[in-house]
This record gives structure tokens, C-alpha cells and sequence, in this order.
């Protein structure tokens, strides 16, 4: 809770023993609150909570839709602009038809003005016995992620995936084709509930506790630290405990005493938990920093080589004619006068220089338009590199660069044949020039693509994950004595 919190509300933020349709008696709407709510409702007539008038046991399913289309519309006058609603629920089978309750709700949901953005699966793995004929067993429920505003609360680089062992291995071959902040998630979450019927050393029974886990992601995804959560069905306090634990205000109902009683045990519990995962979200950003950092190095090299092979196949710099001896790729930070023109998609910078042996034809402005618009358009563009092109001979760039503000002359870095993962060596200028004007040189070519000399330095290997395909001879063979050894058992 924040210490400056205004006296008449400080109250709001806390578990309350009520029935949340009450929930405006309690939470003022003249000013919105609430940055995210995640809950789930009472299951239609499947629980007797043992409540006089409850929500879903006893009543009819336009009622039990009536009540929660009402307590949405409410939380929505309570919820800031950049808020957002999370909600937990199943369908469920009554007189042999299945209820599409998830749909039903959304669409009820639209005419108090959420609009429902996403909808996620969660795949939670264990589940109460289930087992009746035309339904197979049910191991998820459906999430539906609602919005108030179009300017919402969402910032995925927090949840994204990060450990290149879950990436497919091109992943160093082909950077431009991977988000640096690592790998978006997909619509389907596996988070498994925790056992049924416990909660760590304490007894606490509810239908489908939530795992702090999918709470942890929701908060990450929509709020920041001192934001205030909600949750109107509060039972086993997971989603408030939560909260709590990665500093964000917490304002929960819950008709059950117990639930209400057992609270503070959940909070102690819940935060020694995220204590432990908050050190595996650290470690989690510092991995997500390190593949950042090796995914830009990775298009800031290959670059250069993608670019000439493009000048070459479309046949704008015909190398036998005009050979290039060298690419040297210099990347440095934008300049203020850059930064405030230049393209949003573009987070990178490289001053690229084109080292020919010689070339009457460097001065021509309708080379550089070529190349610039080589540059513009995929694949060069999917990089998010703002490039420079300079085009020179080599006893020019040798001439000029020595006086240039961006070279470090004595670390550089050496790649050749076309390998732009793994550098080959260091290199100082000097090297190079020498290495550069003898025969040799053409060893380090490949498929016409002249070396890159490079201010970054990586050295990423590529792994393999792909398991070699078997050939089908082989495969008939096993599948053949699979059959035999079956039939002789049986």
C-alpha cells in the first residue's frame, strides 16, 4: 500500500468479507482505481458455495449471466483507461449440450463497454476426475483478456521467451528474423494447478485454485509496481496474494469466512514463493539482455554480406568488372541530429564501406541510389539497421579512414567464407592492409562475397536441434518387427 494514499481510500485496498455486488458500495467510481482484474467466476450450478442467493447454484443461466454482466459492468467504471479484465472460465455440459459460457459472457460483456482483445488456453494439466460419454477429459479453460482503452497496459517484452534452447537453431543463421527481446509466447499458457485440495502445509479446499505462476504473468504483462489489482471472487486469495508479493495494491471480495480468515497465511506463503521466482525472473532478464545483445551483433555482421549478395544477384555490381577487396562494417550509436529523424524500425546503426581494388564507376550517384534502395526493401529492410554506404578504393579508404572518429584500429574483427556467426580472428588495420594487397586474399572469399572486417565481435556457434530424418527402409524395418514381436506375444 502506498504511503501517501489518500485516508478515505487507503480502506478499499484489502480482502473484504462481501458480496461483490456490492463491490461500488465499496470502491468509489468517481475515480478509477483498478489497473488490471483476473478472476474467475463462481461455476454455473456445479458448486453450492452455501450462500443464500448466490452466484451460479440455484439459478437460472440467464440469472447467473444477469449477475456477472452486472459486476463486470461495475468493475469497468472502477477500472482505469489503460486498464484491462482478465477472466477464467469453462464451458460445461448441461442435458447432454454443451453451454458455450465463455461466448455468451463476452458477448454480454460488449455492452458495457469491454472490448475483448485476446483469448488465451490455458492448459493446466491436472483436473478433478471427469468422465462421461460424448466428452473427452478437459485440461483447460479459456482466458479472456478484455480492455477498456485503446491505449491498455501491455508490455510483453517482460513475458517473452528468452532461452535460445527453445528457439529453432536458425535462429543465429537467420537474426533478422528474430526479435532480439526473444520469442513472443503463443495463445496456449501450460501451468499446472497445484494439487487439489492443499495449499503447501496447509489445508485449503477450492474447486480450481489458481497457480501463482499464471497470476505472476498476467500482473508482469499488465501493470507496474504500486498499480492496484482486482479480484471480485477472490477464494483462495492466490491472485491477491500475488500482487501483494511483486508490489502492486490489492482490493478482493470473498463471501467464504475461511477463505477471508486463511488469508494472511496465503500472503506469507505466496511471498516466500515469489522470493524464489523473483530470483528466476532476475536470472530470466539477465539471459533475455545477453541473447539482445548477441542477436544484434548477429545482423550487424551478416549485414553487409546479405547486401552485396543482393548488389550481386541483381547484378548492380558486376564483381568481375569492379571486385570488391574488402566490406568493412563499423557499427556506432545514433547522433542526436539521427535520433530525431530517423526511422522508428530502425535501432541500430552501421556505417558500411565498400572496399574496391579499383572502380572509375564509385562516383556515379546512381550506384548509391541502388544500393539505398536495395536497402529499403526485404530482406536488407528486416534487419533494423540505418546504414551509410560509402563505396572507395582501397588506397582511398586507407587514405581517409585514419582519420576517421569511429574506427578502434587495433580492435577489429575478422570474418570470412561467408561465416558471420563465428569471427575468424582480431585484426588490427595495419594487418589488414597488408594481408589485404596479397594473392592470398582470395582465400577468404566465398561465392564471390569478399570478407567483413567488423568493430563487433561474436561468436555464437550454431547448435543443432534438429534430430536427422530416418531413413523410411529403416523405419518399415522396425515398424516391421514392432508387428512380429506383438503378434508372437499375443
Amino acid at each position: 500500500m502506498l504511503e501517501n494514499e489518500a485516508s478515505d481510500i487507503k480502506h478499499v485496498f484489502n480482502l473484504h468479507h462481501n458480496d461483490t455486488r456490492d463491490l461500488l458500495k465499496v470502491i468509489p467510481s468517481s475515480k478509477p482505481l483498478v489497473d488490471v482484474t483476473i478472476t474467475s467466476p463462481p461455476y454455473y450450478d456445479l458448486k453450492n458455495y452455501e450462500f443464500e442467493g448466490q452466484i451460479g447454484h440455484g439459478q437460472s443461466y440467464n440469472e447467473y449471466l444477469n449477475d456477472l454482466e452486472k459486476i463486470f459492468r461495475d468493475v469497468y467504471q472502477i477500472t482505469k483507461e489503460t486498464g484491462s479484465l482478465w477472466i477464467i472460465l469453462d464451458t460445461f455440459k448441461r442435458q447432454g449440450n454443451l453451454v458455450p459460457l465463455p461466448f455468451d459472457l463476452a458477448n454480454r460483456l460488449k455492452t458495457s463497454g469491454w472490448r475483448l482483445k485476446d483469448i488465451i488456453i490455458w492448459e493446466k494439466d491436472r483436473t478433478l476426475p471427469w468422465s462421461r460419454k460424448g466428452e473427452l477429459r478437459s485440461i483447460f479453460e479459456y482466458i479472456l483478456f478484455f480492455v477498456k482503452g485503446k491505449n491498455f497496459k501491455y508490455y510483453v517484452d517482460r513475458i517473452k521467451i528468452s532461452d535460445p534452447s527453445k528457439f529453432a537453431e536458425w535462429w543465429v543463421k537467420y537474426p533478422e528474423r528474430y526479435n532480439p527481446r526473444g520469442k513472443v509466447p503463443t495463445r496456449v499458457w501450460e501451468f499446472a494447478i497445484p494439487t487439489q485440495g492443499s495449499w503447501g502445509h496447509r489445508f485449503l479446499r477450492h474447486f480450481c485454485p489458481f497457480p501463482t505462476e499464471l497470476v505472476e504473468r498476467i500482473v508482469l504483462l499488465t501493470t507496474n509496481k504500486g498499480d492496484t489489482v482486482l479480484d471480485p471472487f477472490t477464494g483462495s486469495g492466490v491472485v491477491l496474494a500475488v500482487a501483494n508479493s511483486m508490489q502492486r495494491r490489492y482490493i478482493g471480495f470473498e463471501l467464504k469466512k475461511n477463505y477471508v480468515e486463511m488469508f494472511p497465511a496465503i500472503l506469507k506463503e505466496t511471498k516466500a514463493e515469489l522470493e524464489i521466482r523473483k530470483r528466476h525472473r532476475d536470472a530470466q532478464k539477465s539471459q533475455q539482455e545477453k541473447l539482445e545483445t548477441t542477436i544484434k551483433r548477429l545482423r550487424l555482421v551478416k549485414y553487409p554480406k546479405a547486401l552485396v549478395r543482393r548488389l550481386y544477384i541483381q547484378k548492380l555490381i558486376e564483381p568481375q568488372k569492379f571486385p570488391i577487396n574488402t566490406i568493412f562494417a563499423i557499427s556506432r550509436e545514433f547522433s542526436q541530429e539521427e535520433l530525431e529523424r530517423k526511422d522508428r524500425f530502425k535501432f541500430l546503426k552501421e556505417d558500411l564501406y565498400l572496399v574496391f581494388n579499383f572502380g572509375s564507376h564509385l562516383g556515379r550517384a546512381k550506384l548509391y541510389e541502388h544500393i539505398e534502395s536495395v536497402a529499403s526493401r526485404p530482406p536488407l529492410s528486416k534487419f533494423g539497421i540505418a546504414s551509410n554506404f560509402h563505396l572507395l578504393t582501397r588506397d582511398r579508404f586507407i587514405k581517409e579512414q585514419k582519420l576517421n572518429p569511429y574506427f578502434d584500429w587495433n580492435k577489429l574483427w575478422f570474418y570470412v567464407r561467408g561465416v558471420m556467426n563465428m569471427n575468424e580472428k582480431s585484426i588490427t588495420f595495419d594487418e589488414w592492409q597488408q594481408e589485404s594487397s596479397n594473392p592470398e586474399w582470395k582465400q577468404y572469399f566465398k561465392n564471390g562475397v569478399p570478407p567483413v572486417v567488423s568493430n563487433i565481435e561474436v561468436n555464437q556457434p550454431l547448435i543443432k536441434t534438429w534430430k536427422p530424418k530416418i531413413p523410411r527402409s529403416i523405419k518399415a524395418q522396425a515398424k516391421a518387427k514392432s508387428l512380429a514381436e506383438f503378434t508372437k506375444n499375443e
